[in-house]
């Protein structure tokens, strides 16, 4: 069988009420070329079910059905099997314009591209006016390795749902398991195998839904340990490959490192502890040197001044945030 010009790869969990919309989007694009994977997480409610019955409506759908293993795992299995020249990702509580892959894949061919991107329309309920990941004007080439640079210093977020990859992106990258943030640890990877240039495109083909359940979203005082773990990913490359970035990365690093000891503060019995114990020996080990770091802004250093010499008013001060955060949230 001749391999499908783009291989989509869709990790399915706890998304019945949107898959639907979900697998539409990308059956119904206008580059018909497509290999769909739906990879089921172990999702507990009628998900499985729903794969399967998509997979009997259109034969360019594969279907893997695994234990819950986690985002990165899913989209993982996808990637050990596609065969797509192309490979691009769907979060299946999102959606698609039917032009999408062909405009990109057109945008790709014209100006021999390896990474092609476009923004994304929020989604909120009864609003979608906002649009963001506007790095560069609508049709800008970037070097690969400029845009790895920006990648790894978090100045273009690194979800990969936005982007369309040339195979090769992929080939030895794979997402850490174990952890939210899987595509923050490791966003800047795929860019160190593309031999040619990055295209940017405005339009929002991307539909991308403010789902309170959803990783980015959700309550879980785990994640800013995670958060803190991906960060300190990109420091430790930067300052092996790339110290242009080292500064920058730094400053993300403490800064997520501020936030996961607040969480361990605020919900104890909720963070990871190891976690939590890395972050708070990288804050020992910059103790007497964070104010050289350029790019941790003003009013984190004051805050590290305050964590360092009074941390029995910094804690009571981060309490009272996060009840007042609270509060506020409580309707």
């Amino acid at each position: 069988m001749r391999n499908a010009t783009i291989s989509v790869i869709i990790p399915v969990y706890r998304a019945q009420a949107y898959l639907a919309q979900c697998v539409q989007s990308v059956c119904a694009q206008t580059c018909a070329d497509l290999e769909i994977w739906l990879v089921d997480d172990g999702s507990p409610d009628d998900c499985p079910a729903l794969c399967d019955a998509w997979a009997q409506k259109d034969p360019r759908i594969r279907v893997l059905h695994q234990p819950n293993q986690g985002q990165g795992a899913a989209r993982n299995a996808a990637l050990d099997r596609c065969t797509g020249a192309w490979v691009a990702f769907v979060d299946s509580d999102d959606w698609i314009e039917p032009q999408m892959y062909e405009t990109m894949l057109a945008f790709a061919a014209e100006k021999d591209l390896d990474v092609v991107y476009c923004t994304a329309r929020i989604e909120r309920e009864h609003d979608d006016r906002e649009i963001r990941f506007l790095e560069y004007p609508d049709r800008t080439v970037k070097p690969a390795r400029e845009v790895m640079v920006r990648v790894l210093k978090d100045e273009i977020g690194g979800q990969p749902w936005k982007a369309l990859y040339r195979r090769r992106c992929w080939e030895t990258v794979r997402f850490p398991t174990g952890m939210k943030y899987e595509d923050l640890a490791m966003s800047w990877q795929p860019f160190l195998h593309a031999a040619g240039e990055v295209g940017f495109l405005a339009a929002p083909f991307y539909h991308y839904r403010m789902n309170p359940e959803s990783t980015s979203w959700a309550h879980n005082p785990r994640k800013y340990g995670d958060i803190f773990r991906a960060f300190c990913l990109h420091y430790d490359y930067a300052r092996a490959h790339c110290p242009e970035a080292a500064d920058t990365c730094l400053a993300k690093c403490l800064s997520a490192a501020l936030l996961a000891h607040n969480s361990a503060l605020v919900s104890p019995q909720e963070v990871d502890p190891a976690r939590v114990a890395q972050a708070r020996q990288m804050l020992a080990d910059h103790r007497r040197t964070y104010r050289a770091v350029q790019s941790l802004p003003a009013r984190r250093k004051l805050l590290l001044g305050l964590y360092y010499r009074a941390p029995v008013l910094y804690r009571r001060i981060a309490l009272w945030r996060a009840r007042r955060s609270r509060t506020e949230r409580t309707p």
